[in-house]
């Protein structure tokens, strides 16, 4: 497959251009006469599939990918969401300041005038 056709998101994960109709997929599934495990080695693959230490296992390793891909949406999220705060923290500052200097303005000449009653009493 070349490369080089392949479309890919920001972060390099491929993006499909035609999605995969779910009817075809059970068509597509194999037959029998194509499967390469022999029924013998069908029945002792179930077999192994069902034993305790092996549903362990299994048990385990899904326990691991759910932590690892929590992990993984967790760490993008916080460097998305801060990115997004940064972004809309820059974007209101000057408006911010515009307000806190408004306040300041109203507020100044009462706390001036309470300092210099304060001074004569």
């Amino acid at each position: 497959m070349d490369t080089d056709q392949i479309k890919l998101d920001n972060d390099g994960v491929p993006l499909l251009d035609t999605p995969v109709d779910p009817t075809r997929l059970t068509s597509l599934a194999p037959t029998p006469e194509d499967s390469a495990v022999l029924p013998a080695d069908q029945q002792r693959i179930e077999a192994l599939l069902h034993m305790p230490s092996v549903q362990q296992l299994l048990n385990e390793l899904a326990e691991d990918l759910q932590k690892s891909i929590t992990l993984n949406v967790e760490a993008i999220l916080k460097e998305e969401i801060s990115r997004l705060v940064h972004q809309s923290s820059e974007r209101a500052a000057p408006k911010i300041a515009k307000d806190i200097r408004a306040h300041l303005e109203l507020a100044v000449p009462e706390l001036l005038a309470n300092i210099a009653r304060q001074e004569k009493d």
